[in-house]
């Protein structure tokens, strides 16, 4: 089920930016905006999946990967250029780092460079662009150059300045150059080619679906898939040659009535409501951008207040989490406040934490007397007895609550970064905080946590992710890994992460191939994995929250 909510907000946000990057790297406008274009329908066509993953990065890692993987010599440069002389590596680092203004570490994330060699081709560019463009680094004496001007050629060489300390902005002239010619890029709606684009593969795709759910024999279906991609191409020719209105494509937006004062049917699973315009407000939620649930009956209902999605303002997720028998879930409210709430009898409880820099993470005792809150790169955390109203804090650095047992106690990863370990930028170390039972801690590699855990229903075991993608099982108090490891990524499957145990002997994960979600069970005595029946696997998305399944 498609629920491309805010889509559009992003893309009239941040496709200037991204623009502006490929005109840099192209020195060309038609072919900046071609590279632009590809980058963003290829990721934007996994927008389920990136909408609350920094889905910039996405589009980046798309944009500089197809810069930097074309064969040939397809981006020749004009006379004149800044870049003249500097090879496609070397633009992407200056442009990643000082137009882009990514550290080292992230800027290798979205170019696919290794940090040292991303390094290295900064040096080479600053030796060449010293040379050609002394006025860029005021630190040494600018040189005279009769070079005639062009359209690619900088003014004149600006005052000298100091020389920027180290943890400063380093070559401040240099970055300003880049932003004064990316400016340069006439500005064009390419969001209404994207969005346009996007709707059109939707809408052939929803048809051959319906199709072939009606039960047409195998030739016809081959026959009108063929049919309907030949009529999509030349839509797609003739949208593209005519005026486009983003709004008026998209599905009508459905408002679901509020929930009622007490509502008995268990809660399956949460969406995010969607909203067809851009106007999105994380403090003034609309209906049609609210939490939708799903009760077992099939009902839905919305969630008055509680925006969904992420807030625009800071890219974070909205968290929502479902208590496993689907009568208690919490959220943050339009005041930023964390609440939880019983659905049942209407009692809503809060859990009195002050809010981290970090995005937050809610997670749900299974028996849902307890919630935890943790902000993740800052703050403490809180766990909420909504049985009698106390919140207790969790406190360390860089504290994240990956789980809550029935009984209270919780278990606590807290990372740091490191230099004197080797192989590893961070550290994380994991342990168990309750009132009866509390472990000094142990070490383990970062990479376990990335996907969640889930704690056993006797307290002993935590069910996590290899930075392999196999699932493994892990004594809570020790941090001994025992039992079988069972391989998750088969069939082009990535795992999303660890939901819960399913009995004192299954887990469910959920995995996805970049289209569809699947939730599978691992039986973590045999490592037999299997799938999981439950008609919500037909409906959730990428991170839509689980709350009762069938048994």
């Amino acid at each position: 089920m498609s629920k491309s909510h805010d889509l559009s907000a992003f893309l009239a946000s941040y496709e200037p930016s991204f623009a502006r990057t490929a005109y840099l790297l192209t020195g060309d406008v038609d072919k900046a905006r071609e590279l632009t274009v590809h980058a963003l329908l290829a990721a934007c066509r996994r927008w389920s999946a990136i909408r609350y993953h920094r889905p910039a990065d996405a589009v980046l890692r798309e944009l500089y990967g197809r810069f930097l993987g074309a064969t040939g010599e397809p981006w020749p440069l004009p006379e004149g250029h800044l870049f003249t002389g500097l090879a496609p590596t070397t633009r992407a680092a200056v442009v990643v780092t000082f137009h882009d203004g990514l550290s080292l570490p992230h800027a290798a994330a979205v170019t696919g460079l290794w940090t040292g060699a991303l390094d290295d081709e900064l040096r080479r560019a600053r030796a060449r662009l010293r040379a050609s463009h002394p006025h860029l680094f005021p630190d040494e004496p600018p040189r005279t150059d009769t070079t005639p001007s062009s359209p690619w050629t900088l003014g004149a060489a600006p005052e000298p300045a100091a020389p920027a300390e180290e943890g400063q902005d380093a070559d401040p002239a240099l970055r300003a150059a880049l932003l004064s010619l990316a400016a340069e890029l006439p500005r064009t709606d390419l969001a209404g080619t994207v969005l346009r684009r996007l709707t059109t593969r939707r809408r052939v795709r929803a048809s051959v679906w319906t199709l072939a759910s009606a039960g047409l024999v195998a030739a016809l279906v081959a026959t009108v898939v063929a049919g309907l991609s030949a009529v999509a191409d030349n839509v797609n020719e003739a949208m593209a040659r005519s005026p486009f209105d983003p709004g008026a494509a998209g599905a009508a937006e459905e408002t679901r009535d509020p929930l009622p004062a007490a509502l008995p049917d268990p809660v399956r699973f949460a969406y995010p409501g969607y909203c067809r315009d851009a106007e999105v407000d994380a403090h003034d939620p609309r209906p049609c951008g609210q939490w939708v649930l799903t009760t077992r009956s099939g009902t839905e209902w919305r969630l008055p207040g509680a925006r969904a999605g992420y807030d625009p303002a800071t890219g974070d997720s909205m968290p929502l989490a479902l208590s496993q028998d689907g009568h208690r879930l919490a959220y943050q409210n339009p005041q930023g406040r964390y609440l939880v709430h019983d659905l049942p009898t209407g009692a809503v409880k809060r859990i009195e934490a002050t809010a981290g820099d970090g995005e937050a993470h809610i997670a749900s005792s299974p028996d849902g007397r307890y919630f935890s809150l943790s902000f993740g790169a800052s703050g403490d955390g809180a766990v909420l007895d909504f049985r009698t109203g106390t919140t207790s804090t969790v406190r360390g650095e860089d504290v994240e609550i990956l789980a809550v047992d029935d009984d209270g106690t919780r278990v606590v990863a807290e990372r740091r970064d490191t230099t004197d370990v080797p192989g590893h930028a961070s550290v994380s170390t994991l342990r168990l905080d309750g009132a009866r039972t509390r472990t000094k801690g142990f070490r383990i590699d970062p990479a376990l946590v990335e996907h969640g855990a889930a704690l056993s229903p006797d307290g002993r075991l935590l069910a996590l992710v290899t930075a392999d993608a196999r699932l493994v099982t892990m004594d809570a108090r020790t941090g001994r890994v025992a039992g079988p490891r069972t391989r998750l990524d088969d069939d082009d499957l990535e795992v999303i992460r660890v939901e819960r145990w399913l009995g004192p002997g299954k887990v469910l994960v959920r995995l996805w191939d970049r289209e569809d979600v699947y939730l599978i069970q691992v039986d973590v005595r045999t490592g037999e994995a299997t799938a999981f029946d439950d008609s919500a696997t037909e409906w959730i998305d990428y991170s839509d929250p689980i709350g009762a399944l069938e048994e």
